[in-house]
């Protein structure tokens, strides 16, 4: 049986502030990916600091928009046990390219699913598994919780114009 990687939802929400922006509700539009062998595919919460810079350093550096490469980048955003998870999707080949990716900006992909534990019995599983489906996780807890949104937002801000990731402190 494969590894669960257990979320830290305690963690994760105490990062939510009520100063958040206000997400429209476009569950009905969100879905699952079908899965198949021969893709990779890495989901984190969307909560996570470098969550996005991920996805965003992954599409801008390999998958260029408005280039034939990027036909074969998706990213999924899901709802999954009430939070909001992204879930990138690329060629199986590419994998060992995003797990160094991933260390670049402080993050790395574990072997495992989300997974759902309430009250210790019956855990649930992430809709999508397989072999090929990994979980995005921090290397490290960010020692406080507004500095890794804010370099987030300036790491994807510098990935999107091309001057390439910084590595987060």
């Amino acid at each position: 049986m494969r590894k669960s990687v257990v979320c830290n939802l305690a963690y994760s929400i105490s990062n939510l502030s009520l100063q958040d922006p206000v997400i429209e509700d476009y569950s009905s539009q969100m879905r699952f990916p079908t899965y198949r062998s021969d893709r990779f595919y890495v989901a984190v919460l969307s909560g996570r600091w470098g969550g996005a810079a991920f996805n965003h350093f992954v599409e801008y550096t390999i998958f260029k928009p408005n280039t034939a490469a990027n036909s074969l980048f998706n990213c999924y955003c899901v709802r999954w046990q009430d939070l909001t998870y992204y879930i990138a999707e690329v060629p199986l080949e590419y994998q060992e390219t995003l797990k160094k990716m991933a260390r670049v900006i402080g993050m790395k992909i574990c072997d495992g699913i989300p997974t759902y534990l309430s009250g210790g019995v019956n855990p649930e599983y992430f809709p999508l598994s397989g072999d090929n489906v990994w979980t995005l996780e921090n290397r490290e807890r960010p020692y406080d919780h507004i500095t890794p949104y804010i370099s987030e937002v300036q790491e994807t801000q510098n990935i999107i114009e091309g001057k390439g990731p910084i590595i987060f402190n």
